[in-house]
């Protein structure tokens, strides 16, 4: 019986061990569901539909401010494309795939883009990681440190760079990378 007492005492001892280490818990692997950022259309103060990552520590960021009617032929707003791709950043940045915004083509036309690392494409295929098409007249390599609003950075030209120096714009050879995780950390947020 002693033996017996003894065993038990061990038993819930390392039971109890067990449960307080955050090795052997299993509950203390959950995690908050909630991102760290989410991304949404908005109006800013001028009334212009705004594609926006809200984070609980910065607040509101302006990635896209949506003022061509570049699609009304197609029963494109302003107001339709930030909704739709305000909806396709969430979407990506859900799967964990938001590293990088690039460019490629899909159907003959240039589009913009996510890729998940440096130096690569459009996932797998352009539809995959499409954020959204480009105007015909559009140099797809001059758009993006335009519509991401890299002006916080100076007036300096694009310089070759690999990322090693903290530059938010990479360019490789003639294609260029907006690193988005370096973006949020240092663009303004909405005034």
């Amino acid at each position: 019986m002693k033996h017996l007492s003894k065993t038990a005492i061990i038993l819930v001892a390392t039971l109890g061990a067990a449960a307080c280490s955050n090795v052997s818990n299993p509950l203390s692997k959950i995690t908050n569901s909630e991102p760290e950022v989410s991304y949404a259309c908005i109006t800013d103060s001028s009334g212009t539909p705004t594609t926006v990552a809200q984070g609980k520590q910065r607040g509101d960021i302006p990635i896209i401010r949506w003022t061509s009617n570049f699609g009304s032929g197609a029963g494109y707003t302003p107001q339709s494309r930030c909704e739709e791709v305000s909806a396709n950043f969430q979407k990506y940045y859900k799967q964990g795939v938001l590293n990088y915004i690039t460019t490629g083509q899909k159907n003959n036309y240039d589009i913009i883009c996510v890729s998940n690392e440096l130096g690569g494409g459009c996932l797998n295929d352009a539809s995959k990681g499409q954020l959204w098409t480009l105007k015909s007249e559009d140099n797809a390599s001059e758009v993006i440190p335009k519509v991401f609003d890299v002006g916080y950075m100076g007036s300096a030209p694009l310089s070759q760079t690999d990322g090693s120096d903290g530059s938010v714009i990479i360019r490789q050879g003639s294609q260029v990378y907006l690193d988005i995780n370096k973006h949020l950390q240092q663009a303004p947020t909405m005034r």
